[in-house]
């Protein structure tokens, strides 16, 4: 409505400003004494003048001399006032040869230079009256002193539109930038005033209330350094999307958003080989178990960027595929999806679903994943995690699939809880098929995400919304933290890699000490640790270890192309003896006790020990 609005003031000031050029051009060409012939001459060509004034209109127009117009004025609006005074005045010679009009040949000519001089004196003008407005009506109490980050191109027109918007109560008040050539310099009116590293002294020089960091092409790593550098200010921190989110988007402050939990925590920055993903799932049917959670969801999600022929939802909770299914149809009407409810520990209805639908991928990521639960339900732990997991392996080999990956945790490494432990003999079994199969089987390996089904961010994030306390199960407890749109496109790579029997390794980037995290996330919401917020330390849970690995002991990892995906040089299980061991499983999971459950886990699976670490 306002842009709807200034077009409109602009185009009926430039209507009556393309007709005083004209009589002007005629005033300065007679020495402001328009003779009374001449005059008489023109006037029967009035059609002519109002033609001239509506081909200027529309080439103004064309121009997009009325966009975003009084936010953005500056050396842009001259070249292209330049550029569209001097097209329509040559559109409007044509007719003066054509018709031969009565009109002094140097009367276009002084015309397009007024041209020139109106068009620029509206634009500039209102933009001065609008920047003196707001100057007016916001007073000193009610503005928002606003530091900008970044003195490129996107910080420029946010420095613009802050100055002249009276609909916006921030006003800058200075830019940050770490170039410096450029420390010193005004851009947009406001002056530069240091780097980064500058950032505490200029927020309490300045008494700053909120930072936008206003650079859409800047590494992950700066970013997360500068907000690393403001975490500990009393200010609230704005960020622009990124160049790709910004894509068809003008540059405005409204696309400032709130930072995320994973700006806070950095993020990994992937380079994918997306001729060969797409060249292993386009046109292929893809099933995923688990498919309503948060990373079989994710996976789904990706997947269908990719033109699969069909993609099957597998999962024994109907409510998180359908949605997904009605979501994924909205942005994929073309797109075959099914539903399967079924829970993989049913190999018959497991065994209905291969053989109909034929899938050629399959990714596993149904399981139990909640470590304090599978240690008071250890008999689920062994149904799901491992027999579940060899049912799916069983018919994918039966059924001859191209290519299968299990999505595995860094629980499943020296284990001290019972999920993690079931996890690592999973992995044994997809492990024990990749010999004599014409199945690619593959196991993917990686940390925490955020996000997922009972991560700790959604914890703290409701423990800090309720006052307090944010509990903290050890002060030196530490995570691997990664996105959950990072960690599916790394495993869909790493499928992409596969030759068969490998465990990839996704690099999580440097582990979070859940502490500072706290710490960090209290300051995120405003609140002070310790002193708003409580810190509370709980102690450690049933099979909670302080630290998580990504590798066995007896284990080395190999690089691929991908920086952040590795190959670990596991060793090959012989399958007639992780079948044998099913057996027992069996057993356990239908009358064993939670004591013979660790037990036999403890003699099977590498490093399981039940306790702290």
């Amino acid at each position: 409505m306002k842009k709807f609005r200034n077009t409109i003031i602009l185009l009926t000031l430039d209507t009556i400003f393309f007709a005083l050029a004209m009589y002007g051009a005629f005033l300065v060409r007679f020495d402001f004494k328009i003779p009374g012939i001449q005059m008489e001459r023109v006037l029967p060509y009035w059609p002519y003048f109002a033609a001239c004034v509506i081909i200027k209109l529309i080439v103004t127009q064309i121009s997009k001399l009325y966009r975003s117009i009084l936010d953005n004025a500056g050396v842009d609006i001259l070249r292209k006032v330049i550029i569209a005074a001097g097209t329509a005045n040559i559109l409007c010679i044509i007719p003066i040869f054509a018709l031969s009009i009565p009109i002094p040949r140097s009367i276009p000519f002084i015309t397009a230079f007024l041209d020139v001089a109106f068009l620029l004196i509206t634009r500039f003008s209102l933009v001065i009256a609008r920047v003196s407005l707001k100057s007016i009506l916001l007073k000193k109490n009610d503005r928002i002193n606003t530091l900008i980050i970044g003195g490129g191109a996107a910080g420029a027109m946010i420095v613009k539109e802050l100055k002249s918007n009276t609909h916006i109560n921030h006003y800058p008040i200075g830019i940050i930038d770490d170039k410096p050539e450029k420390l010193g310099q005004i851009i947009a009116g406001i002056q530069v005033l240091g780097n980064r590293y500058d950032i505490k002294k200029i927020v309490n020089q300045k008494k700053v209330d909120e930072i936008v960091i206003t650079i859409p092409s800047a590494r992950q790593k700066d970013v997360q350094e500068i907000i690393d550098l403001c975490s500990d200010l009393d200010v609230k921190i704005k960020i622009l999307p990124t160049v790709q989110e910004l894509i068809n988007s003008e540059v405005e402050y409204s696309l400032a958003r709130d930072l995320h939990f994973e700006d806070l925590l950095g993020r990994t920055e992937l380079d994918l080989n997306n001729v060969a993903i797409s060249k292993i799932i386009n046109n292929k049917c893809v099933l995923v178990t688990g498919a309503g959670g948060s990373i079989g969801s994710e996976i789904v999600r990706t997947v269908a960027k990719y033109s699969p022929r069909n993609i099957v939802l597998l999962d024994f909770y109907e409510s998180g595929v359908y949605e997904l299914r009605i979501q994924k149809k909205f942005n994929y009407p073309d797109l075959n999806i099914d539903i399967a409810i079924c829970n993989v520990q049913e190999y018959d209805l497991l065994e209905e679903v291969f053989a109909s639908k034929k899938p050629d991928i399959v990714f596993h990521a149904a399981a139990h994943k909640h470590v304090p639960l599978m240690e008071e339900y250890p008999k689920q732990a062994l149904r799901n995690n491992i027999l579940g997991t060899h049912n799916v392996v069983n018919l994918a080999n039966k059924y001859e699939v191209e290519r299968f990956v299990m999505i595995s945790t860094d629980k499943a490494v020296n284990p001290t809880n019972i999920m993690g432990a079931t996890k690592q003999f999973a992995e044994k079994i997809v492990n024990s098929y990749s010999n004599g199969s014409k199945t690619l089987f593959s196991v993917v390996r990686f940390g925490n995400v955020l996000g997922s089904n009972g991560s700790v961010i959604p914890i703290f994030k409701h423990q800090i919304e309720r006052g307090g306390p944010v509990t903290v199960t050890h002060k030196d407890v530490v995570r691997y933290f990664m996105t959950i749109p990072e960690a599916v496109s790394l495993v869909i790579e790493a499928v992409s890699m596969s030759v068969g029997g490998e465990t990839f390794v996704l690099d999580m980037g440097k582990p979070v000490k859940m502490y500072d995290l706290a710490k960090k996330l209290i300051r995120f919401y405003g609140h002070q640790p310790d002193q708003d917020i409580k810190i509370e330390i709980t102690g450690l849970r049933p099979g909670e270890k302080l630290y998580e690995e990504l590798l066995m002991s007896d284990e080395t990892l190999k690089a691929t192309h991908n920086k952040n995906v590795f190959i670990s040089d596991q060793r090959v299980y012989e399958r007639d003896v992780i079948v044998e061991k099913l057996k027992e499983v069996r057993r356990l999971a239908e009358s064993g006790t939670a004591l013979q459950i660790k037990e036999f886990l403890r003699e099977n699976v590498d490093g399981y020990q039940n306790g702290h670490k």
